[in-house]
């Protein structure tokens, strides 16, 4: 659970690890679109922006491209998205994936940087996002 001190709301994680926005009288309020957590419940995979207006966080992968069909289960060691949403309406604003090919360095660092993730931070200051993995691996996205 996280609080929202401008909303004094709270951010919580529900059955399935998806995630919705609470009044203090537990009232539901928001729904994130295309968002379940890779990794259950915790913090770690969840940045919530200092305005309070949107939600980061590392998420499981749709088995196609398109935003649509089942999530990815079969493999829970390999690679999610990164799920940037609003934290006011729950619609997805951005998604960051990881090519499926990795022909070049830059497309094999970016599936690395969204394998086995166990933390996001976004530096709010310079835009960049920072994901760090199980091996111990950072990995900076730049925008």
């Amino acid at each position: 659970v996280t609080f929202l001190f401008d909303r004094s709301a709270f951010v919580t994680f529900e059955a399935g690890g998806r995630l919705s926005v609470r009044d203090l009288q537990g009232q539901h309020l928001t729904d994130f679109e295309d968002h379940v957590q890779f990794h259950g419940c915790h913090n770690c995979n969840v940045y919530i922006s200092h305005d309070e207006t949107f939600l980061l966080s590392f998420c499981k992968r749709r088995r196609n491209h398109q935003g649509s069909g089942p999530f990815q289960d079969t493999n829970p060691a390999e690679e999610g998205t990164l799920n940037i949403s609003s934290l006011h309406t729950g619609h997805l604003l951005a998604k960051v994936r990881a090519p499926r090919r990795r022909t070049c360095e830059a497309s094999r660092a970016a599936y690395h940087g969204l394998c086995r993730v166990t933390s996001v931070f976004f530096d709010e200051v310079h835009g960049e996002i920072y994901t760090g993995n199980a091996s111990g691996v950072i990995h900076k996205w730049a925008s």
